[in-house]
């Protein structure tokens, strides 16, 4: 799996930019039929068309080591049939100033 970094305005292959209209005609050219794109902001892909059920997204910001175990998650759920929108749960669970905040994570 590579890494992403996603931006307000695209996402970031390389060290190159390509927006998310970009990305939104590369996905509707495929014969792929389920992506998953772990990134920031990723969910501006729905702006151009793509709907959920093609398009797994980030609405907003994810750590990269959460985004990483998510993804996993979402790939075993289209691989398995399941719904990919509850494919992982995400709890905070204590924060404490010395520890930082802690999450557990949960797979359907």
């Amino acid at each position: 799996m590579d890494m992403f970094h996603g931006r307000p305005r695209g996402m970031v292959v390389g060290g190159e930019l390509i927006t998310w209209h970009g990305v939104a005609s590369m996905v509707r050219r495929s014969k792929i039929e389920h992506h998953v794109f772990e990134c920031c902001f990723s969910a501006r892909l729905y702006a151009y068309g793509l709907d959920e059920d093609r398009v797994s997204a980030i609405r907003g910001i994810i750590d990269a080591e959460i985004g990483f175990y998510d993804a996993a998650c979402k790939v075993a759920c289209v691989l398995r049939g399941s719904d990919v929108g509850s494919a992982i749960t995400m709890r905070p669970t204590s924060t404490s100033p010395t520890r930082g905040s802690r999450t557990r994570i949960t797979m359907a």
